[in-house]
């Protein structure tokens, strides 16, 4: 899938850097779908900038936090969103 964040890749690499959304980016669809409104903080984490996945640990636990990659992939973020939230 082609980013705003890629600088170079090939076969077994890629290097990326962090960049802004491009366009104003909102999560409307997933506060419309389940009639809430999320805070603003989580719009921001989501919607500022396109970092892909972040990894992390907190403790011994290890997480994937998503995140959109490029445009197209901020719709496939919020229908994940909605599931996660549904579930």
């Amino acid at each position: 899938m082609l980013s705003p964040c890629i600088v170079w890749h090939r076969d077994d690499a890629m290097l990326w850097l962090l960049q802004s959304f491009i366009q104003a980016a909102t999560l409307k669809k997933v506060e419309t779908a389940l009639g809430l409104r999320l805070q603003p903080d989580d719009q921001c984490f989501y919607t500022k900038q396109y970092p892909g996945d972040l990894h992390v640990q907190f403790g011994v636990h290890r997480l994937s936090l998503l995140q959109a990659w490029s445009d197209d992939d901020c719709i496939g973020l919020q229908e994940t969103l909605i599931g996660y939230l549904v579930a």
